[in-house]
Formats: structure tokens, sequence, C-alpha cells
């Protein structure tokens, strides 16, 4: 895979996920960009999209946490990165919206309350799935922290996460 073909690919992934695709195609330059951080004229030129598209790109994606300033000793300017909690924000957003689909049908279980088992099956299998997204991700989150956290501490990757070992 090329390198335009992945941060394209990032793009349409989180495009999916409520962002605009240039947003997301930042998102994929940021994660693999060596350094890892970029100013707006570096991310323009890597993107071929205009400064004030990237601009105002880079501003939404820090005001809503994916993105963040990352100081460059020696370098003048604003330079962004990846959030460090980009991947558990997202996912942390999916367990938000468990809470509306839990509503949705509680809403409609209310509105076919007299109609049979098999007519509220769809609404039940939302409120079973969310309900026990709900109930189990933040548990899930909190081993994954503390895992995270431990990787930090000693400072060591397990073997069994590294590519090509």
């Amino acid at each position: 895979m090329e390198v335009g073909d992945y941060i394209n690919q990032i793009g349409i992934f989180f495009e999916k996920s409520g962002l605009n695709l240039t947003q997301g195609r930042i998102l994929g330059l940021l994660l693999i960009s060596d350094p890892p951080q970029l100013n707006i004229t570096q991310i323009s030129e890597h993107l071929a999209i205009s400064k004030s598209t990237a601009s105002t790109s880079v501003s939404r994606l820090t005001e809503i946490g994916l993105l963040e300033r990352a100081p460059v000793p020696s370098a003048r300017g604003d330079f962004y990165a990846v959030s460090e909690s980009l991947w558990t924000r997202t996912l942390d957003s999916k367990a938000d919206a468990s809470t509306v689909f839990i509503h949705i049908a509680n809403t409609g279980l209310e509105l076919l309350k007299e109609e049979s088992l098999e007519r509220k099956q769809r609404l039940l299998e939302i409120k079973l799935l969310f309900e026990f997204i709900e109930s189990e991700l933040p548990k899930l989150m909190a081993k994954y922290r503390a895992f995270r956290n431990g990787i930090k501490e000693n400072g060591k990757i397990p073997e069994k996460y590294l590519l090509g070992s």
C-alpha cells in the first residue's frame, strides 16, 4: 500500500465516523509522519490542499481533542500532532452513542408495548446490544488504561504487539 492510499483510507474511516474527509486525511498523515508533528504549511503541502482548508480542519480537530499543539524546539509557529488519547476518545464517543440507541429502543418498545414479542425483536436487539456495550465498555477501557500505563511506566512494549516479530 502506498502512503497516499493509507492516508486516504484513514480519511474515509473518519469520514464515516462524522468528520469530513480532509480532517480524516490530516489524522492519517499525522499518524505516520516523520516527525510526528507538522505545521499548517507542511500539512497543506503533503495533502495538496490549501492552507486555509488545512488551518480550518486542524482548528476543528484540535477543538474536539483529536489533535494537540506539539511544541518543536527551535521552530517558530504552531505544530500539531495526533492526541495521545485519540483512540480512547473515539471509543468513548461510541459509548456515548449507546445511550442514544438505548433511548431509541426504549421509546420504540414503549410505543409497541401491546404488540407481539416478534414485532419488538429488532428493538430488543438494539437494547440488549447497547446496554451490554454501555455496561462493559467502561470496564474494558479502565483495563486498557491500566495496561497502557504499565507499558509507559516500564518503557517496554510487549513483543507480541510489534510487527514482524
